[in-house]
């Protein structure tokens, strides 16, 4: 480390403010889809950002009363209980003007005139930082990171200069991902407007020369979900596949073409399958509940995940954006069953009936299709590849191995 650098206690750096855990934490019935006040749950907070796809909010009678816990712009959310490290933003972009932390959380405000605000993002982001959160958690069952060890956490602060630098370097890496993100989530919308033109409003090439029989195109034909895609079931074994990338749907929104945040292997010890690239995996209980992802590149996942695959191959981009249909989703939830853990059964997803087109339809569907699915691939591996490299740089520039210009 360099002389002019100082290794501190994060509570040097930061403050850090629990949530309110007393007598008028909000019960279950004070719980509404829509209110004055966001009321952060685990779900919310990823790996660096913030997740809305569900949210609950409380009344600002109940906000007011709450001591502690609520946000400013400029603070960074960490969970501190279960899933341990996640951190997200509130930023001036962020759509809520009121938001506050449950109590598995901890706000970070930063002390400015030590930190940049976005220097601490990358200090977050740094193997400095995980490390010491696998190294300081406690308890087996439900993994926790009290407040008393995170202030105790060290971090390196350079000259408030060199911050400014190291961010300048990392930030340019972080515009070009966004940038990508962008045109992903122009081409993930393109592909399901295509789809519900063609599959669900029946406007494919030729419709009006089609008869329509029984609410279904003539010639497009009532299947069962088991008779037309596998529910892969291969398990994991180290010794036998390898090292392979984990994805833990636990970390990512709801529905998603774009996951780059693949984790390691031993992140999770519970039993795993295996998937492959251009399968569908659908979340099936819990925190994974619901949740769609269309794999980017092979790895492994929780065993509370489905993993599809068309049995004829070329239906495989049709039934990406069939799992992806919110009719789909909605079915799921309505078929679902436990209050406490929520859950849908094999036995009851594989009786989910669909329309599947001929194939002459799926051939013409593919010829618009997949080149935007090749172009999404290429996207999310320039991303990885973006990633890849500025997490190799940030250790290096936050400990001055490497010189900032």
């Amino acid at each position: 480390m360099k002389n002019n650098w100082k290794k501190v206690k994060l509570g040097d750096a930061v403050e850090i403010i629990d949530g309110d855990r007393g007598k008028n934490y909000p019960k279950g019935n004070e719980f509404f889809d829509n209110e004055y006040c966001l009321f952060l749950n685990t779900k919310n907070v990823l790996d660096g950002d913030f997740c809305f796809s569900e949210k609950m909010f409380i009344t600002q009678e109940k906000d007011k009363v709450l001591r502690k816990g609520k946000l400013k712009r400029g603070d960074y959310v960490l969970t501190t209980r279960g899933t341990l490290g996640n951190f997200a933003y509130y930023s001036i972009s962020t759509p809520f003007d009121n938001i506050r932390i449950n109590s598995g959380m901890v706000v970070f405000r930063v002390k400015k005139e030590r930190v940049m605000e976005k220097f601490f993002c990358c200090y977050l982001r740094s193997v400095f930082f995980k490390n010491q959160v696998l190294q300081r958690s406690s308890g087996s069952a439900q993994p926790q990171l009290p407040i008393r060890d995170l202030k105790n956490f060290d971090i390196i602060l350079p000259p408030k200069n060199i911050q400014k630098k190291i961010v300048s370097v990392l930030s340019a890496y972080d515009d070009l991902i966004e940038v990508n993100n962008k045109r992903i989530k122009i081409l993930e919308e393109m592909t399901q407007r295509i789809y519900n033109e063609w599959f669900v409003d029946f406007k494919f090439p030729g419709h009006k020369k089609v008869k329509i029989k029984n609410g279904v195109p003539e010639g497009w034909e009532k299947s069962k979900l088991e008779d037309v895609v596998y529910n892969i079931k291969q398990k994991y074994k180290e010794q036998e596949h390898g090292n392979l990338p984990l994805l833990d749907l636990g970390r990512i929104p709801r529905k998603s073409l774009s996951v780059n945040n693949y984790g390691l292997s031993d992140e999770i010890k519970t039993a795993r399958k295996i998937f492959d690239t251009h399968d569908i995996l659908f979340g099936n209980i819990r925190v994974h509940f619901h949740k769609v992802v269309f794999a980017m590149k092979s790895g492994i996942t929780n065993s509370s995940v489905f993993v599809f695959r068309a049995k004829n191959p070329i239906y495989q981009n049709f039934f990406i954006n069939y799992f992806f249909s919110d009719d789909l989703v909605a079915w799921a939830v309505q078929n679902s069953g436990g209050m406490k853990m929520p859950t849908i059964a094999w036995d009851v997803f594989k009786e989910k009936k669909l329309t599947l087109p001929e194939e002459s339809i799926i051939k013409k569907f593919n010829i618009i299709i997949q080149p935007i699915i090749n172009l999404l691939l290429n996207l999310n591996l320039q991303s990885e590849n973006l990633r890849e490299t500025r997490d190799l740089l940030l250790p290096k520039l936050m400990s001055g191995e490497i010189e900032a210009k």
